[in-house]
């Protein structure tokens, strides 16, 4: 497990000289700086020596998708990205967009939708009293098979040495083509505070103690900011012929403490996750299909929450 937050030291994996992902050895491949956990996700903490800068740059493409399939988390969370900047979803001039800025010192989140009719995003909850919003989540779409390669290249980015060999199938499939599709791509996402994105993230494998192959060899769960993503980590033979064909959905609820010096500690829990169906090749729209705010007029306290799109959630099993 590896995680990182404000006010704690960086991290660094592996050992510089051999890219564990393709086997280069040519110490002039490794200048550029690998982010374990994409840097659009708020990853300032966590590097990779053993990653190459040609792997480096094809995992951008992967990273890109990830971050498309859930842009609008990433903007009301005012998650910084690269040079600090915090991601707007939606154009101006589009039908909708969420922008994120900081006013007199403090963060404001404004949402816009154009052309559509206003009782489509605003309502009021009559058992609550509170006023409720709803804004399109964007429309930049992205491709799942590569938002999967994105969960898939960290995992192995964890993988103590001696596990290597055990996963040297799924590492040659990060560089197949983006058809190649693998038996039940199936991703489990949850959500913790949504409005104000934890600066902090963590990334964990959690590895399979009995003996039985019901359950997966081997879960890759991270939690980067306000969502929490996890997959099971395809195995060469320890969870059957390759590729393993296991229907078992990774259903793990976390939680994680921020305790900043000198005050209480916050328990930032991840629900139960509903799972995404990732096993597909074409551009889809992002899997936030709407940010839902719910504010109440006397006390001014508010919430967002997270609709999800139906097309994008896994068939039962």
């Amino acid at each position: 497990m590896v995680q990182g937050s404000l006010g704690e030291p960086g991290v660094t994996l592996g050992t510089k000289g051999r890219c564990r992902f393709c086997g280069e050895t040519d110490p002039r491949t490794f200048r550029n700086v690998a982010h374990t956990l994409p840097e659009a996700f708020g990853n300032k903490w966590v590097t990779s020596l053993d990653e190459c800068d040609a792997c480096n740059a094809r995992f951008g493409a992967f990273d890109d998708a990830l971050v498309k399939s859930m842009g609008a988390i990433l903007t009301v969370g005012g998650t910084q990205g690269k040079g600090n900047k915090v991601r707007q979803t939606g154009r101006t001039n589009g039908p909708a967009s969420i922008r994120h800025q900081i006013v007199d010192g403090q963060r404001s989140i404004s949402m816009r939708a154009n052309g559509t009719p206003f009782s489509d995003h605003f309502g009021v909850n009559f058992k609550t009293g509170e006023l409720v919003f709803r804004i399109s989540g964007g429309t930049e779409r992205f491709v799942p098979a590569k938002a999967y390669r994105a969960l898939v290249k960290m995992a192995v980015a964890l993988l103590p040495d001696d596990e290597l060999p055990n996963f040297t199938k799924i590492i040659d499939w990060l560089g197949s083509p983006d058809d190649d599709l693998l038996p039940h791509m199936a991703v489990g996402i949850s959500f913790s505070i949504i409005g104000n994105s934890p600066p902090l993230l963590a990334a964990a494998l959690l590895r399979r103690a009995s003996v039985s192959r019901d359950t997966p060899y081997m879960l890759f769960v991270t939690t980067m900011g306000s969502v929490c993503l996890q997959i099971v980590l395809k195995a060469n033979a320890l969870d059957g012929a390759w590729p393993s064909r296991l229907r078992t959905r990774p259903n793990i609820r976390w939680t994680n403490l921020l305790a900043p010096p000198g005050e209480e500690p916050l328990a930032l829990a991840y629900d139960a996750p509903v799972h995404l169906d990732w096993g597909r090749a074409g551009l889809e729209p992002p899997v936030i299909e709407a940010i839902v705010t719910a504010v109440h007029p006397q006390t001014a306290q508010g919430r967002m929450t997270a609709v999800l799109r139906q097309s994008a959630l896994a068939s039962p099993p």
